[in-house]
């Protein structure tokens, strides 16, 4: 497109209406091609890497993600992701009381969520059944659709009113949840710090707020003695929690927040003890010169 003094101009940049474009410095940019685009060609990193700015959305944070399967490069964005597009638009106005169908055994059958965009006269409702979404791994439910039945599929369900709502803004994405890209029955396993944690409790209480500041806290004084710089820490965090198939530390269970926090903090205070071992052996070995 011209522009009438003479200079080009291109919205190339511009998905819909979301104007709110980011861009990435060269740490940034390294981080995400390292942790977040395993098996990207160049041609597909960079183009990942053109879906993510123009949107928007940082993959640090887990606002979009990289997924290769069979040789095929897709892009799919988390749940924040779709409602900071839905928000940047400048249109979207809340939305209504999610509604689950009757329970069997604590599975709803259906989840249904209204979202609101100025300029209609009523909400968008969409609604997800249970069936059609929910994940399984050798005929068991995946963990968190065990876990946690009524948010994952609610998730599914905001994911469809969210999509209907702003077309343009969100047409071709789809989260994890409604993919079924959801990690499956693993262990947490994060090779900076050898974390692992089983996640087969029945608790379904979310995590605290209490244990995600200790998390924090935690993977801070983690990174200060690795000497990490705060980059890594942030993509550290992401790491552990993407491993465990969840966005956001919120969506761990009460059970799985403990046990995550105490074989971090273990194994943090395994690593200041070894540096302290070291320092003593140090200090002995030149004693001993002298």
């Amino acid at each position: 497109m011209e522009k009438k003094d003479g200079k080009s101009s291109s919205n190339l940049e511009v998905v819909g209406k979301n104007t709110h474009v980011i861009q990435f410095g060269q740490d940034e940019v390294d981080l995400i091609k390292q942790n977040k685009c395993e098996g990207a060609t160049p041609v597909e990193f960079n183009l990942f890497l053109y879906d993510a700015q123009s949107r928007g959305l940082n993959p640090l944070r887990n606002e979009i993600y990289f997924v290769k399967r069979g040789g095929k490069a897709t892009h799919q964005v988390g749940i924040d992701g779709f409602r900071k597009i839905a928000q940047s638009t400048g249109e979207y106005e809340g939305q209504t009381k999610t509604e689950f169908g009757s329970a069997q055994n604590g599975i709803p059958e259906y989840a249904e969520v209204g979202v609101y965009r100025r300029g209609f006269k009523e909400a968008l409702y969409a609604r997800a059944y249970f069936k059609e979404y929910a994940q399984s791994y050798n005929g068991k439910l995946g963990t968190m659709w065990a876990k946690m039945p009524h948010l994952m599929i609610a998730k599914c369900a905001e994911s469809l009113a969210l999509r209907k709502a702003f077309p343009a803004e969100l047409a071709g994405l789809y989260t994890g949840d409604e993919m079924g890209e959801q990690a499956s029955e693993k262990e947490i396993k994060a090779s900076d710090y050898d974390v692992a944690v089983e996640v087969t409790e029945s608790n379904t209480q979310c995590a605290t707020r209490t244990q995600e500041k200790i998390f924090e806290d935690t993977m801070l004084e983690y990174g200060r003695v690795m000497r990490w710089m705060p980059l890594k820490i942030t993509t550290a965090k992401s790491q552990v929690l993407s491993k465990l198939g969840v966005e956001k530390y919120e969506d761990l269970t009460e059970v799985q927040a403990e046990k995550l926090n105490s074989e971090i903090y273990k194994k943090l205070r395994e690593k200041i003890s070894s540096q302290k071992s070291n320092i003593e052996r140090d200090v002995a070995e030149i004693t001993d010169n002298k």
